[in-house]
């Protein structure tokens, strides 16, 4: 649903909050639910250089979309 939408263009209004790194299902209430979920998330960085990103849980495949915004 969201890359037909085209969420990693414009991402839509979250109607759900939650603190990252969480697991969602719990926080949610969603834990029967398998499947595909979205997060969105603001990073600020005071120096440019190289960035890991560690994503935990992960099952199998994510695709992740970075925006890197300068000054």
């Amino acid at each position: 649903m969201g890359i037909e939408l085209k969420w990693f263009e414009r991402f839509p209004h979250a109607p759900q909050k939650m603190y990252v790194p969480a697991c969602w299902n719990n926080e949610l209430f969603l834990c029967d639910y398998e499947g595909v979920a979205w997060y969105r998330r603001t990073v600020r960085m005071e120096q440019t250089g190289h960035v890991r990103l560690l994503l935990h849980a992960v099952l199998g495949h994510a695709d992740v979309y970075l925006d890197v915004l300068t000054r």
